[in-house]
């Protein structure tokens, strides 16, 4: 009779380009999580409207009807290249609201536009992500892999509410652009 521990498969690494993607989806995730609930609170509670924030809701889920039909055309490009330039459209939009927050012209409808650019990217950006993952791990780690990259997104649901919120209420809608952006 044996001892010794049992032996566990081993686990291939993920590598640190994965590592590296990851990391930086599921930051961006929670930022954009953060902005979204921030910036519904804010036009909640700037215009009392249910309307507009459910309107806001509808059209930024729009955006991913809008660019679903782009997807055979995105995979025909580097998957890198789709997600910085989406990334840099979804930036587009809240780096102009933080702009007109800042210079004190914000108004609803600004928030409005600038949650459907930021929602287009991020409709883009995030088929490319689930699609690149295959590219940064061998095949053995592929299941680990995609484990992680739905959890980065799950994390975002949770710590965005909770965080967004009292940063809107202390700090203002700048705050949660900010932390956005960043």
């Amino acid at each position: 009779m044996s001892t010794s521990a049992p032996v566990s498969p081993s686990r291939p690494p993920l590598g640190r380009r994965f590592l590296v993607v990851w990391a930086g989806q599921t930051l961006s995730t929670i930022g954009s999580s953060m902005s979204a609930i921030g910036v519904a609170v804010y036009v909640f509670l700037d215009s009392h409207s249910a309307f507009l924030l459910g309107a806001m809701g509808a059209l930024v889920a729009a955006m991913s009807l809008v660019a679903a039909p782009l997807g055979p055309l995105i995979d025909r490009f580097d998957r890198r290249r789709v997600m910085i330039a989406a990334d840099c459209v979804a930036a587009l939009g809240p780096a102009v609201a933080l702009l007109l927050a800042v210079s004190g012209r914000l108004e609803v409808w600004h928030l409005l536009l600038a949650s459907m650019i930021a929602g287009f990217g991020n409709a883009v950006q995030a088929p490319a992500a689930a699609a690149s993952v295959p590219q940064l791990v061998d095949a053995a780690a592929l299941g680990r892999a995609n484990g992680l990259s739905q959890l980065g997104p799950a994390v975002g649901i949770v710590v965005g509410p909770i965080v967004a919120t009292p940063l809107v209420a202390r700090w203002g809608i700048e705050a949660v652009v900010v932390v956005d952006l960043v």
